[in-house]
């Protein structure tokens, strides 16, 4: 090879232009979930709508309305720009790994590789938890609640907020092995200090499971069991792989 079909190492302005155009891919993307999204706004609502007045005992006497003027906007396009996110997700993982990965050695991109696809699998579990669990058990305790011979009328805007909250919320809280397997694998993290802080650990994980769920305490336990079960897993799995590469390297 001669000197001048040798590869340019890139500069400064190369990389910021880079990233314009992943910036730039990711915008478009997000733009075509959300037109995608909006063309099926109706029955997007329905989905959401349906886990929640389908677990309850009187669920013709339950309807969501609009309580202000520019809510049927508001909710139209929250919803549309929301979903369209996920639907690009998949696309803008894709150009965030084609910028990153010129930089990258073959084995930081296995693991990213993996890394992406346990992160998926975790927030998708979290997803149908949320969805197929805690939505109609949310419609379950609130309907405890409700007074004979009254009507529910749910603010719609108000109503997307909240499931949109509890469902990404939990898709996030799965995160949390990934992100203590990164943490001690980077070493800012050592797996003794998580042992003997076991119980600090456990307490943690009931109090932000009791913020994703609704107020009762079998919502609590059916989150945090898995949660806490999540967490001794990736305990065993910082053991097993890390002490693995160490000897390896």
């Amino acid at each position: 090879m001669t000197h001048s079909e040798q590869p340019k190492e890139m500069g400064l302005m190369d990389h910021i232009q880079d990233l314009r155009v992943c910036l730039l891919h990711c915008s478009w993307w997000i733009l075509i979930g959300s037109a995608i999204a909006f063309y099926y706004n109706d029955a997007i609502y329905h989905f959401l709508w349906d886990p929640y007045v389908n677990a309850l005992q009187r669920k013709e006497e339950t309807q969501a309305v609009y309580t202000g003027l520019m809510d049927p906007f508001t909710v139209a396009i929250n919803q549309a720009i929301i979903c369209g996110i996920l639907i690009a997700s998949p696309f803008i993982i894709y150009e965030i790994f084609k910028f990153v990965a010129p930089a990258l050695k073959k084995n930081e991109l296995a693991t990213i590789r993996n890394f992406s696809i346990f992160s998926l699998l975790l927030f998708i579990g979290g997803i149908l938890m949320g969805y197929g669990y805690m939505l109609p058990r949310l419609a379950q305790v609130m309907e405890s609640f409700r007074l004979s011979d009254t009507k529910n009328y749910l603010n719609a805007k108000d109503y997307l907020q909240t499931v949109i909250k509890l469902i990404l919320g939990l898709g996030i809280i799965f995160q949390f092995p990934l992100l203590m397997y990164f943490l001690v694998k980077i070493g800012l993290l050592k797996i003794s200090t998580i042992t003997q802080n076991r119980k600090i650990i456990i307490v943690v994980i009931f109090i932000i499971s009791a913020f994703a769920t609704p107020p009762d305490i079998l919502s609590l336990f059916v989150v945090a069991i898995p949660f806490y079960l999540l967490f001794e897993i990736t305990i065993i799995c910082c053991k097993l792989f890390i002490k693995q590469e160490n000897e390896n390297g």
